[in-house]
């Protein structure tokens, strides 16, 4: 377990590549998952190619513990298991044919003309691909004396770092930019809020263009376990299903938020996690008062283990999503007691 702290702690405590996959080998055994990625991550040293023959960056193999505990606070993991996967899986920079406008079928009459419709409309485009970063810095007297236990605080800590940020901007309408995706909701004007917490699930379902049975609701723990005390209970705070259409939930999406995406709609690179580590870098840092100062790791004596999951995400139509951003938390009813009340019906 914890494969991806064990590599990095590796490095932090020899110094290089080699003398990392030694320690590794002596104290996690040659069969480690850890040892193998040293021993390919030393190979590109060899090579100056940091690309596998794919042109993919160089994935942390068999980091099944870290891959897991990034889905599981993962928004858009948890959407893609809600509705049994529906996001469109793609390449970056790979040629891609999306559909702006469906075709149109006809009933036509034995030996009669057949009617060619000329309604589809079709555009070439591509996505690019962009790093979360997630680090951890600590000194060198810790990496020395951490165990176990402790290797797993870092790697949660580090899933929980990127997972976050991750399913914070997807879940927002941040424009895209050089260094992120943009939000999912970029673009798109947020609808009014009711002020009563059902009245804005009908008014996302009402006039949606997408297909209902690939859409995913997501929202925040707070408003799914709301919307459960207002009797639908098929939903809580770790999502389900409203309606029949399929909630995911999680605390990185703001306050407020309640949205409605057509999974099916939504062009995603889903790619590797990298790991790594160094005492060599500067870093740059807060010093309490507000100022931002550069800190030598070196002259410090500080170790840093890093985390970079590349992926991107691009709604491929803006009809296909809506949202709420001040969603009522509360019904314009009490909710213990309208769901008490259609209980007794």
């Amino acid at each position: 377990m914890y494969e991806l702290t064990r590599a990095a702690r590796a490095i932090a405590l020899t110094g290089d590549l080699q003398n990392a996959r030694g320690f590794a080998v002596r104290n996690y055994g040659i069969d480690a998952p850890c040892v193998d990625w040293l021993r390919r991550a030393g190979e590109i040293l060899t090579t100056q190619d940091i690309a596998t023959v794919d042109g993919e960056p160089i994935p942390f193999g068999n980091a099944g513990d870290f891959v897991g505990l990034v889905n599981r606070r993962s928004l858009i993991a948890r959407m893609s298991d809600s509705i049994g996967g529906g996001f469109r899986a793609v390449l970056p920079f790979r040629p891609l044919l999306l559909q702006d406008e469906g075709s149109t079928a006809y009933w036509v009459g034995e030996g009669k003309l057949k009617i060619v419709s000329s309604d589809a409309a079709f555009r070439a485009d591509f996505i690019p691909v962009r790093k979360c970063t997630g680090l951890v810095v600590a000194s060198a007297e810790f990496v020395r004396k951490i165990d176990e236990k402790s290797d797993a605080i870092l790697q949660r800590d580090l899933a929980r770092a990127v997972a976050d940020r991750v399913s914070a901007t997807f879940a927002s309408n941040a424009a895209p930019d050089d260094d992120q995706p943009g939000g999912i909701f970029s673009g798109i004007e947020p609808l009014a809020s009711s002020g009563d917490l059902e009245t804005d699930i009908c008014t996302l379902l009402d006039g949606f263009e997408g297909d209902l049975g690939t859409s995913c609701l997501i929202t925040t723990p707070a408003i799914a376990a709301r919307i459960n005390l207002l009797g639908h209970d098929q939903v809580g705070a770790m999502g389900g299903f409203v309606a029949g259409v399929a909630c995911a939930t999680s605390d990185a999406v703001a306050d407020g938020v309640l949205g409605l995406v057509d999974c099916a709609r939504v062009l995603l690179f889903d790619g590797p996690v990298v790991p790594a580590t160094s005492q060599q870098a500067t870093i740059s840092a807060e010093d309490g008062d507000g100022n931002t100062i550069l800190v030598s790791l070196w002259q410090m004596n500080l170790s840093s283990v890093r985390v970079e999951k590349y992926c991107y995400w691009r709604l491929a139509d803006p009809r296909y999503a809506r949202w709420i951003g001040d969603a009522a938390s509360v019904s314009a009813t009490d909710a213990p007691l309208a769901k008490a009340a259609r209980g007794a019906k």
